[in-house]
């Protein structure tokens, strides 16, 4: 018989309606059960695209003895990490403070007054290896509980508060020395196998390279986007990119595909094709956002959570090949080319998995013409290899879709596509933001929906990132609706989660507040964001205490920041903005009709220290109010701290003005 999980809104929590464990959903009713029924609490924690939550499913939570146990001494509680990422970061961080590391699923044995008895992350049914089971886990925690009470637990108190550090130009270095000493300078990427791709790294390297001009920060991040490209952990056939690899070489994936890492990488590539000028990174840019369109978009244009690892046939079956499979359905002159290009090999390419091969370039098409084969004839091969192993792909069981919408995703999606936009120019990407940006437009935001409808309360990192994402459209549209959105947003995030001599949370309810909520991990922290979105409102709009507010948050995790500059790199970057005589250059159309072109031109630029606005009339309530067209010719205004320069008609002298304020740091 189902369980209480039938009516969850949550495509994970839904595949847990049929466990034999009575699941319940995180409420105040749920703990309030086990405090009048004398119960511990069971909290499990995961997301859908976890191959490991649904290896314990298949284990422990379909099994008749664990479902025995958590139903008769246990109020077992299943949350989405995704839905409720307030809950999951809390726990998180006391699960790394405990144990030295974390992952999902979570595994927690609480009391129902929050009081944790046990943290951890997957556990086998039973005892393995030297590894605790799930089984004597629940039975030990219960049986200490029932004879000692919860004087044993482990509480999870606030950390004493920190005193403020001076944030000196010193820490830029720190954190680009540490992300240098972990960087791995054979493959790229950081530390060694799992190894993530660690798109916030990625963008604060540009950014260090753009103020200080040091050529190992660029070279850093071309290395790793080139190796991850030529990588299994990028899918060669159907592209995106898998969510990270389980050796240090890029070649085994874990093969879930998430939508943040999609939206991620795909703004690296682009913005690291704007810093170089080469093209190739601006083609994987977008081939990801391609993917992301074909494969994760929704009726109504908005973006789908993940693809999941598992498939009816196991984990990466979906994308893994035998090469007698090849070899039925490609013809000779292809399966030379496959085993050249792709490196396929009879036995299989994959180290303890017998016969099975991925797709990854052994050779890559560049490499082949410098021997003087023909660059046509090797693109015709690609293509046809690719159209055939696809066509047999696509015969195959789909692997599951996590098909909720999630705000914050959505917003670094649609950033995403207008940078690939930027970088490229192809109208498409920016029809694709402006649709997914249409679910974001009125309303209140939510964290999470389903068919349209929302049914989460929304967390700081929501507002932020469609505050960033609307200021995105913005620069590259000149549509102040964008502008307006991210200006109501802006006021919903200082309302709502801003408290003064605090700074910023994460969550509305001081309950979650964490140490670690303003770290970045896989995506940048909602914290970051939201002072990124602030900042750059307020240098758009005109209103400096949407800036203040960023500088005070900034100083209330000033010590946080100093010990630990590498995990809060997203937030430096944007100090470093601050700090490198960040520009507004306006365009103000005149009647020659240069407005777009000049526009054009000046996306193309890699400026992240520097925005665009645009005049839009005497009337505006924004500084640009009085930025009008000189003479009926496009006027540009480039504007720095406090003051705008005279005008300029020319894109290239703007640039020329935006560089020498980063220069002199104004």
């Amino acid at each position: 018989m189902p369980n209480m999980l039938k009516d969850a809104k949550s495509p994970y929590l839904r595949e847990h309606s049929d466990d034999p464990v009575e699941w319940a959903e995180w409420s105040e009713s749920a703990l309030d059960t086990a405090r009048k029924s004398g119960k511990l609490v069971f909290l499990s924690i995961g997301y859908s695209a976890c191959h490991w939550c649904h290896v314990m499913q298949s284990e422990s939570f379909k099994d008749a003895d664990i479902a025995r146990i958590l139903n008769s001494k246990y109020v077992a509680i299943k949350v989405d990490k995704e839905e409720r990422p307030d809950i999951d970061s809390f726990y998180m961080s006391l699960c790394v403070s405990r144990n030295g590391g974390g992952g999902w699923p979570l595994t927690v044995i609480m009391t129902p007054e929050k009081q944790v008895l046990f943290i951890g992350t997957y556990l086998p049914k039973n005892d393995r290896n030297g590894m605790r089971g799930l089984k004597s886990v629940l039975e030990t925690a219960y049986s200490a509980w029932s004879m000692n009470g919860a004087r044993d637990a482990i509480t999870q108190e606030p950390s004493a508060k920190q005193s403020p550090a001076d944030i000196g130009d010193g820490i830029f270095e720190d954190a680009f020395r540490g992300m240098l000493w972990i960087f791995d300078r054979r493959y790229g990427g950081f530390g060694a196998g799992p190894k993530f791709p660690m798109p916030t790294y990625l963008s604060y390297l540009l950014m260090y390279w753009r103020k200080y001009e040091n050529p190992y920060a660029l070279a850093a991040v071309e290395l790793t986007l080139t190796k991850l490209r030529e990588g299994g952990i990028y899918d060669q056939i159907g592209k995106g990119v898998h969510r990270y690899s389980t050796d240090g070489y890029w070649m085994m994936p874990h093969f879930e595909k998430m939508l943040y890492d999609q939206a991620l990488l795909c703004s690296a590539y682009a913005e690291t094709c704007k810093a170089t000028r080469q093209e190739y990174y601006g083609k994987v840019a977008m081939e990801i956002a391609d993917f992301a369109i074909s494969s994760l978009s929704t009726e109504s244009g908005a973006f789908m959570t993940s693809i999941d690892a598992d498939s009816e046939d196991g984990e990466g079956a979906y994308y893994l090949f035998s090469y007698e499979e090849l070899a039925g359905i490609l013809n000779e002159e292809e399966m030379k080319f496959a085993a050249r290009h792709f490196g396929i090999e009879k036995g299989g390419n994959l180290d303890g998995m017998k016969s099975r091969n991925i797709f990854y370039i052994k050779e890559s098409l560049e490499q082949m013409v410098a021997s003087g084969e023909s660059q046509d004839d090797l693109e015709k091969l690609e293509n046809a290899v690719i159209r055939k192993v696809l066509g047999r792909r696509n015969s195959r069981t789909h692997p599951r879709i996590d098909d909720k919408v999630l705000a914050d995703q959505n917003g670094m999606m649609i950033s995403a596509l207008c940078n690939v936009y930027r970088a490229c120019g192809e109208n498409r990407y920016l029809d694709a933001a402006k649709r997914a940006a249409t679910q974001f437009m009125d309303g209140k935001i939510m964290h999470s929906y389903l068919d349209g409808e929302g049914y989460v309360e929304a967390f700081l990192e929501d507002y932020a990132f469609i505050a960033i994402a609307m200021l995105d459209i913005y620069q590259v549209t000149g549509e102040r609706a964008y502008l307006s959105r991210a200006d109501a947003l802006c006021s919903d995030i200082i309302s709502i989660f801003y408290r003064k001599g605090e700074g910023l949370s994460r969550s509305a309810s001081a309950a979650w507040k964490s140490e670690s909520e303003s770290r970045d991990s896989a995506v940048q922290s909602g914290v970051s964001g939201a002072i990124q979105a602030l900042f750059t409102a307020s240098r758009m709009i005109g209103k400096p205490h949407y800036e203040d507010i960023a500088n005070n948050t900034i100083e209330a995790l000033s010590a946080n920041i100093s010990d630990a500059p590498v995990e809060h790199s997203s937030i430096l970057a944007t100090i470093m903005k601050m700090r490198t005589g960040f520009c507004e250059v306006v365009i103000s159309p005149g009647s020659d009709g240069k407005a777009a072109e000049f526009m054009r031109m000046l996306m193309k630029e890699f400026i992240p220290d520097a925005c665009i606005a645009y005049y839009g009339g005497s009337g505006d309530e924004d500084y640009t109010g009085g930025m009008v067209p000189i003479g009926g010719r496009t006027s540009l205004y480039v504007c720095t701290g406090s003051y705008c320069m005279k005008p300029v008609f020319d894109p290239y002298e703007a640039l020329s003005l935006v560089n020498k304020s980063k220069a002199q740091g104004i």
